[in-house]
């Protein structure tokens, strides 16, 4: 899921809503999606920064982008692309001793073994296209939608 993420919303400027909402589209500043893994479940959020009048074309924009993640397999590039930037990052944010024991701690919390980032580094890699293809298809179009905004500047979106 953290692969697939990565090439939907999550890869900073070359993930697909990156490039379709805001690049192509003009809908936004800003727009980005995040993985949030838990236990048994996790979530997908996906957000944008974008004017009052382009609310509705940025959620239609979405519930389309969700749809072709879904249908249009990934290619090898992004694939690539997408590991590497999930590598690199995760070994950044385990620089520091502190975050190797919080790691380490939190594996042992979960029952994930002393091993974990060990085996997650090599999860990763292992991830093929397939594989993004069936995560993507558990994302859903959007069922919750938060708009944050002075009420003034809604001119009644709903």
């Amino acid at each position: 899921m953290a692969v697939m993420n990565t090439i939907f919303g999550g890869g900073g400027l070359s993930n697909r809503l990156f490039i379709n909402l805001r690049d192509r589209q003009g809908l936004a500043y800003s727009v980005s999606s995040q993985y949030i893994p838990m236990r048994d479940a996790g979530e997908v959020i996906v957000s944008i920064g974008t004017s009052p009048e382009n609310i509705a074309r940025a959620r239609q924009g979405f519930t389309e982008q969700i749809a072709i993640m879904r249908e249009t397999p990934i290619t090898q590039d992004e694939l690539l692309f997408a590991k590497g930037r999930l590598r690199g990052a995760y070994i950044l944010s385990h620089e520091t001793t502190s975050q190797h024991c919080l790691d380490i701690a939190i594996s042992h919390i979960n029952g994930l073994g002393p091993d974990y980032s060990a085996r997650l580094l090599e999860r990763i890699e292992s991830v093929t296209v397939e594989e993004v293809r069936d995560a993507a298809c558990l994302l859903q179009p959007p069922t919750v939608t938060a708009i944050v905004a002075r009420e003034e500047a809604l001119g009644g979106v709903e």
